[in-house]
This record gives structure tokens, sequence and C-alpha cells, in this order.
């Protein structure tokens, strides 16, 4: 379960920082994709203080197991496009045209993995009662002053 949870958290962040660098009319450090949603460990962290239910736990965890058997395949075949690309770059001289179909091969990559994270995001919300969102949004706010 650890890791799962591991693993789920790692694609998470990957994606959460490249989805707020998207807006950049926004302040630094601002993720407007991720302030709307909540990762699984964070769910996971606090059920006691949200009071999960048994119900919403083996729910969320059968959500992670979906959406973890597939991560990590498309995790590996962006790793595999993305050494292709570097290895397109390489020589001194470079075919533009091949370089783009690639890039174009791992832009598709990652966005597949992003609407993996999005749709287990929704599903995780969708679990949780609207008192539980409201505590989620509590606990996850950073202590005053910062």
């Amino acid at each position: 379960m650890r890791r799962i949870v591991a693993i789920v958290l790692v694609a998470w962040l990957a994606s959460s920082a490249s989805l707020g660098s998207a807006q950049d009319m926004r302040p630094p450090h601002s993720d407007p994709v991720g302030e709307q949603v909540f990762p699984p460990d964070l769910v996971l962290q606090h059920q006691k203080a949200i009071a999960l239910t048994d119900a919403q736990r083996s729910a969320l965890i059968a959500e992670i197991k979906r959406a973890q058997g597939s991560m990590v395949e498309y995790q590996a075949d962006l790793a595999r496009n993305v050494e292709r690309l570097v290895d397109i770059l390489k020589p001194d001289h470079v075919d533009e045209a091949q370089a783009l179909g690639q890039l174009d091969v791992v832009l598709a990559a990652e966005r597949e993995i992003k609407r993996q994270h999005i749709a287990l995001a929704a599903r995780i919300k969708n679990l949780l009662t609207a008192e539980q969102l409201r505590q989620l949004r509590v606990l996850r706010a950073p202590p005053a002053g910062k």
C-alpha cells in the first residue's frame, strides 16, 4: 500500500509542477489546478482528521491502484521517448523535423499522464463530502506568516 501511494505521489508531484507552470500570469509557486484537488497521500495522511469512512478509504485505495497500474506504463513510455529525443538532439547537426516529431511523441505521453492525474484527482474529490473537502483545505493551508 505504501508503495502504491509513493508511486502515485511521485507522479502527482511531477504533473502538479508542470500543470502550474502553464499559468505565466500567476504569482510564483502558484498552482491553480493543484489548489482545486487533493493528492491521495494528503487524504490518507489526514483520514482520521477528516473522518474518512471505511467505504471511502476502500474506494480511494481502489482508485489509487487503478491509476497506478496504467501510470507506471505511461511513465516508462515517457522516459523511453525522452531518451529518444535526447539522442536526436545530441549531434552537432540536428534533424529539426525528426526532433519536432519526437517532441510531439513526448508531449503526447505527458498529456496522457496529466490526463490520468486529473481523472484520479476528480475521482478522489468526488469520493469526499463537502465537509471533508473543507477540512482538507484547512489542513493543506500553509502556516500563517508564510
